[in-house]
């Protein structure tokens, strides 16, 4: 069993990537294949990710507001959602309207996963916001 290496907010180490951008590498080299990035927007800012061919994308935004836009709709960032794009064909940016925080993970795709990438596409992109998840509540059979 390997060891996770946790790191705190104060411990790591942003860079800037662009004018308004910074990122931290979070859970660095703990997964093969899994990257995981906080990002910091900052008010006014854009960030413009990549497309990639063999990787899958997920954001999670934690704080702030903005709005993620796409060539046919847009999504209001108004408290904390998840955001899975079409990570190969469709380009988006994200705009922070007040200072913005997300983690972005990306994952290679195995062989496997790109034979069955048409399924996946049914249903991406995918934005939701944290209230309008589901719940999911496991009660105990155990009495307390």
């Amino acid at each position: 069993m390997s060891t996770l290496a946790i790191v705190k907010n104060k411990e790591l180490k942003f860079k800037t990537l662009e004018k308004g951008l910074t990122s931290a590498e979070v859970l660095s080299q703990q997964f093969e294949g899994v990257l995981v990035k906080l990002r910091q927007l900052q008010a006014g800012a854009d960030y413009k990710p990549e497309l990639y061919v063999k990787k899958n994308q997920v954001f999670f935004f934690t704080k702030g507001s903005g709005y993620i836009a796409m060539p046919k709709i847009a999504y209001n960032i108004t408290e904390q959602a998840v955001f899975v794009p079409l990570f190969d064909k469709e380009k988006f940016f994200i705009r922070a309207d007040a200072d913005l925080e997300f983690i972005e993970i990306l994952i290679d795709l195995a062989k496997e996963d790109i034979e069955r990438l048409a399924d996946m596409r049914m249903t991406l992109p995918h934005f939701k916001l944290h209230s309008q998840c589901e719940r999911y509540e496991e009660r105990s059979r155990v009495p307390m």
